[in-house]
C-alpha cells in the first residue's frame, strides 16, 4: 500500500497522509503547508473540498453527439454556473432522444488565492479533484443495500463546528447536497429537517413522485430512534473508517486516531484513498493534472517508439534495396558478358557439324530430307571456323532449317556460296559483322513430286 497525500479544503487547508497503519495530518494552514511543500516537492496531491456552496442542478437536454453535444453543455454551463471554477458534468440517463444530466459546481472560493501559486513553485501536482458529495452517494448506497438504494434516500452527515450537511441520494448518486448549521443535533431537530427537506425536494424535482422513504444518519454516537415517517439508518463514522481500512488492510491493525474530533473529515478522506470516484472535477489551469501528464507522456513516448521503429524499418528497406540494386546490376552485367562473348569468338558453342549431326540423331520419325540435312552437316564440317548457337528444324510436306550461329565474315561468306553449289540457294536474314559477328539464315526444301 502507497502512501497518499490528501488536501483538505474546508474553513482551513489540512494535508493528511495515508500510510499503511491509518491516516494521519501532515500540515496545517498556510504556514504549515509551506513548509511541507518546500520538503516534498514534485508530488502528487489528491483534492477533497467541503464547501457549502456546493451547487447543483438536474435538466432533461436533447440527445446530441459530438460537437453539437459539447456546444450545447459548453453554453449551457455558461448560464447555469457563470462564476463557478469547477463544474462536473455527469449523464444520469438516456432515451432515444434525451439525457439527464446533472450538474454539480464548486465556488471560486474554495482554493484560496495562495494555494495554487504555493502547489506551483513546488511542482506538485493534483492525482484528482473531488468533493465531499461525491463520496457520499456510494456510501449512502452501501448502507441502504443493493435494493433500497434505487430508491430517493435522505443521507444526514454531522461535521465538526455544528453544521449538518443533507444529502439526497438516488441509485448511489447524489443529486442534491447543502450544509446547513446544527447546533443541537437531537432526534427532533433532525427529524424536523428532514421532513422539511423532503417536503422541498418533492416539490422541486418530478422524478421524486413515489416520495423520500429512507433516511441514513451517520452521527456519533449513533441515535437509534425511529422517524415515523421514514426507514432509518444509522452508522457511526469510526465504525465505517474501521471498515474501509480492514477493506483496504485486512491483515494489518490500524493505530487508533490521534485527533477524534476530526472524525467526518477521516471519515471522507479515508473514502477517498480507499475508493475515489472515477470522474473529478475538471482542474484550474493552474494546477497540473498528474493523470493528463502521464498521459501525455505516454502518448509522447509511444509517437517517439513509433518514429525510431519507423526510422528503424526504413534504414533495412533502404539497405535492401540498395542490396538488391548492387546485385540487378552484377546480373546484368553477367548477362551482358554472356551476350558479347556469344557474339564474338571469346566463348563459342559447339561446332556447326557437330550440332546439325546431334540433331539428326534426336528425329523419331524417318524425314524424306534427311539426306539434304546430312550434306548441309558436311557442308559444315568443312567449315570449322562456323559455330551454331541456335538451330530450328521444320520437316513436313516442304521442309525448313533455320540456322543462327557466329561466325567470321570470310568464312560465311564461303560457306553460302558452298551451299549454293549443291542445293537450293540459302535466304540469308542476317550477316555477321566484321571481323566475327553474328549471321541468321534459312534453307528451304520443297517436296518431292
Amino acid at each position: 500500500m502507497r502512501t497518499q497525500f490528501l488536501l483538505l479544503l474546508e474553513q482551513e487547508a489540512a494535508l493528511w497522509e495515508w500510510r499503511r497503519d491509518g491516516l494521519f495530518r501532515a500540515a496545517l494552514g498556510e504556514a504549515e503547508l509551506g513548509r511541507w511543500c518546500a520538503a516534498h516537492p514534485g508530488l502528487c496531491l489528491r483534492f477533497l473540498v467541503n464547501s457549502a456552496e456546493e451547487a447543483f442542478a438536474v435538466e432533461t437536454l436533447p440527445r446530441l453527439a459530438g460537437r453539437d453535444r459539447a456546444t450545447v453543455l459548453a453554453r449551457r454551463r455558461k448560464q447555469l454556473f457563470p462564476d463557478a471554477s469547477c463544474v462536473l458534468t455527469q449523464t444520469l440517463a438516456q432515451s432515444a432522444h434525451e439525457e439527464q444530466i446533472l450538474w454539480t459546481a464548486l465556488p471560486r472560493s474554495v482554493l484560496p488565492d495562495w494555494l495554487l501559486p504555493l502547489l506551483s513553485a513546488h511542482r506538485l501536482r493534483s492525482a484528482g479533484f473531488y468533493s465531499v458529495s461525491q463520496l457520499s452517494g456510494p456510501l449512502a448506497a452501501t448502507l441502504l443495500g443493493k435494493a433500497a438504494a434505487q430508491e430517493a434516500a435522505l443521507l444526514f452527515t454531522l461535521h465538526d463546528g455544528g453544521w449538518l450537511r443533507e444529502s439526497l441520494v438516488l441509485q448511489g448518486q447524489v443529486l442534491f447536497s447543502r450544509l446547513v448549521p446544527c447546533r443541537d443535533p437531537s432526534a427532533t431537530t433532525l427529524r424536523e429537517e428532514a421532513e422539511k427537506l423532503k417536503r422541498y425536494l418533492e416539490g422541486r424535482h418530478r422524478f421524486l413522485r413515489e416520495g423520500i422513504r429512507h433516511l441514513v444518519l451517520i452521527a456519533d454516537p449513533p441515535m437509534p430512534e425511529n422517524l415515523p415517517d421514514f426507514h432509518l439508518v444509522t452508522a457511526s463514522p469510526q465504525t465505517l473508517i474501521e471498515q474501509a481500512q480492514h477493506l483496504r488492510n485486512p491483515q494489518k491493525n490500524c493505530r487508533p486516531q490521534d485527533d477524534p474530533s476530526a472524525g467526518y473529515a477521516r471519515l471522507f478522506l479515508t473514502l477517498l484513498a480507499t475508493r475515489s470516484p472515477r470522474q473529478g472535477f475538471p482542474l484550474a489551469e493552474e494546477m497540473p493534472d498528474a493523470r493528463q501528464q502521464f498521459w501525455a507522456r505516454a502518448a509522447g513516448l509511444a509517437g517517439m517508439a513509433l518514429c525510431l521503429c519507423g526510422l528503424a524499418a526504413g534504414s533495412v528497406w533502404y539497405t535492401q534495396a540498395q542490396a538488391q540494386k548492387v546485385e540487378n546490376a552484377r546480373l546484368a552485367a553477367n548477362i551482358q558478358a554472356q551476350r558479347q562473348a556469344a557474339a564474338t569468338v571469346g566463348e563459342r558453342p559447339a561446332p556447326a557439324a557437330e550440332r546439325l549431326r546431334q540433331t539428326l540423331a534426336t528425329f523419331a520419325h524417318p524425314c524424306s530430307h534427311r539426306a539434304a540435312l546430312t550434306r548441309v552437316a558436311g557442308m559444315l564440317a568443312a567449315h570449322p571456323d562456323i559455330f551454331l548457337t541456335r538451330l530450328a528444324w521444320q520437316c513436313d510436306a516442304s521442309a525448313s532449317l533455320t540456322l543462327e550461329g557466329v561466325a567470321a565474315a570470310t568464312a560465311f561468306a564461303a560457306f553460302v556460296e558452298t551451299l549454293a553449289q549443291h542445293g537450293p540457294p540459302p535466304e540469308i536474314l542476317t550477316l555477321p559483322a566484321a571481323p566475327d559477328g553474328v549471321f541468321r539464315l534459312r534453307l528451304a526444301w520443297e517436296a518431292k513430286a
